[in-house]
């Protein structure tokens, strides 16, 4: 449980933003959404690197310590990492959506609905991967006290020699989430013919918080394991994160230069 606790202020800030989405018309309204979003991002990767700092507690033998983690030397070493990294995948994320939404209005544009299908399976994939790379990159800062360059060179090494564990670790993490998410909607639907409108959404939002906790936490705990298992397959967090996952047939991988030990 106390690698959640990072991301509760996280997953209000969410639930905000997504409520905000719902009433906001206006340019100015939506430049604020934006603005917030962005806000989100920083919040978020720094979260990732409280968390993955008491991954390397456990990797090291410790007890996991959130006011250590926070109050780590390397984690503060890594706020402007982190804050340039956001950036980063925030551009990046912006320009894939404006894409994304050029493309789907001509689709729709020739058939109605195809768009819906066609572009939201292309992007979705793309999402996938711009947030695995997001996660790792602060994985590898956080253990490798590496800059946003040496983070995506290792990234790409990571990827390339473990792509068919990357790539099913993906379907497997997006399938819990999305199994959450159905549980979630079912939940508010429960709720909506049980309780008046404004009870079940004030019982619904702390679920979907903590739905969305446990989704994101999920995934970031994959990625942390399986660039672990590229780098030092014998670390403790590696066989709690991951046993089920590579099983036991699969080669040991090499230790790469510069690689935590």
């Amino acid at each position: 449980p106390v690698l959640l606790v990072p991301m509760a202020p996280m997953s209000i800030t969410v639930i905000l933003i997504s409520i905000a989405i719902s009433y906001v018309e206006t340019l100015l309204g939506v430049t604020a959404i934006f603005a917030a979003i962005f806000a989100a991002a920083i919040g978020l990767m720094i979260s990732f690197g409280v968390t993955g700092q008491m991954l390397k507690h456990l990797h090291n033998g410790r007890r996991p310590s959130l006011g250590d983690a926070v109050l780590s030397p390397d984690m503060a070493r890594m706020l402007p990492r982190v804050l340039g990294l956001s950036a980063i995948w925030y551009s990046a994320v912006l320009v894939l959506v404006t894409i994304e939404m050029m493309i789907r209005a001509i689709l729709n544009s020739i058939i109605e609905d195809l768009g819906d299908a066609v572009v939201g399976a292309i992007f979705g994939a793309l999402a996938d991967a711009l947030r695995m790379a997001g996660f790792m990159m602060v994985a590898i800062m956080t253990f490798e006290d590496a800059g946003i360059g040496a983070a995506f060179s290792r990234f790409r090494e990571v990827v390339k020699n473990q792509a068919v564990t990357a790539c099913g670790g993906l379907v497997l993490t997006n399938l819990a989430t999305g199994a959450i998410i159905l549980l979630l909607s079912a939940l508010l639907g429960l709720l909506s013919d049980l309780a008046p409108g404004t009870l079940s959404v004030l019982v619904f939002l702390p679920v979907f918080g903590l739905g969305w906790m446990l989704a994101i936490c999920l995934e970031q705990l994959f990625v942390t394991g399986l660039y672990l298992y590229s780098t030092v397959p014998d670390s403790p967090v590696v066989v709690i994160l991951l046993q089920d996952v590579i099983g036991h047939e699969l080669p040991t991988p090499g230790l790469p230069e510069g690689a935590v030990t």
